[in-house]
């Protein structure tokens, strides 16, 4: 437990900057529904631009379609950099700030200080989404005044946490096999970054649809839920999937990793 708050400790202004700033986002762009002739909008948008964001088979005139079109996209983006960002930095920096001779003064083992460290990982995702979707659901119900369903936009933001709890496992893992911050850093931000790209690019063209399944985005994939209801089974396992590789590679190669106190 000691490791767990010491880590929510220390990133707790991050925490609180970047939930803050995307769920302003989020009530911003939400609040723009009805405030606009989207049909008109999106004739003058490109053709390859309305498929990558899913305009043409959305129903626009419906809050949660709107919100489908970009938001979930964006926020799903700028959950990622952050929960790469802050998982990338959670083992190398011990080794990066040689602050690593002082968890060795404690009675832990290895398993247990890539333990604490996970779970304040977990936390700060759970967190960061939970403060993301009430900045939402505040948007809609005080600024969009339109009404929704809540069970979709549970799904929606079961998606997002999960989606995020893929990439800041495998952004732990990347930072597991580093000795240095400024060393694992661009690798796990390239995760969401990559992922953002992938799936707006496999969206757009047919050659490059086979993209989509290399992207945790599209197993969270917002036209789905709002389409359906629900979120997909099989989507779930796979990004469950994808975070129990991350942990299980974190715990693999920090336990055999040479660490210099």
């Amino acid at each position: 437990m000691l490791i767990f708050t010491n880590e929510l400790r220390q990133g707790r202004r991050a925490l609180i900057a970047w939930s803050i700033s995307v769920a302003a986002y989020a009530a911003f762009f939400i609040s723009f529904f009805g405030k606009m002739d989207m049909a008109d909008m999106i004739k003058s948008i490109p053709e390859g631009m309305r498929t990558a964001f899913d305009m043409d088979v959305l129903d626009l005139g419906t809050v949660l379609g709107f919100w489908a079109m970009e938001g979930h996209i964006m926020t799903l983006l700028g959950g990622g950099i952050f929960a790469t960002l802050i998982a990338a930095s959670m083992l190398a920096k011990e080794e990066s700030d040689r602050t690593i001779s002082f968890l060795y003064s404690k009675p832990l083992t290895r398993a247990q200080i890539v333990t604490g460290k996970l779970m304040a990982i977990f936390a700060n995702v759970a967190i960061f989404n939970f403060i993301v979707h009430a900045g939402l659901q505040l948007g809609i119900v005080y600024l969009a005044k339109a009404e929704y369903g809540a069970g979709t936009l549970w799904w929606l933001a079961l998606a997002s946490l999960l989606a995020h709890t893929s990439l800041a496992s495998l952004g732990l893992a990347a930072s597991s096999a580093m000795s240095k911050t400024k060393n694992a850093l661009p690798l796990a931000l390239a995760l969401p970054m990559a992922s953002f790209a992938i799936e707006i690019i496999a969206k757009a063209s047919e050659r490059s649809e086979w993209m989509r399944y290399l992207s945790p985005f599209y197993y969270a994939n917002a036209t789905d839920i709002v389409h359906n209801g629900s979120m997909a089974r099989e989507n779930i396992l796979i990004l469950i999937a994808v975070s129990a590789v991350g942990v299980a590679l974190t715990y693999l190669m920090f336990s055999r990793k040479d660490l210099a106190a």
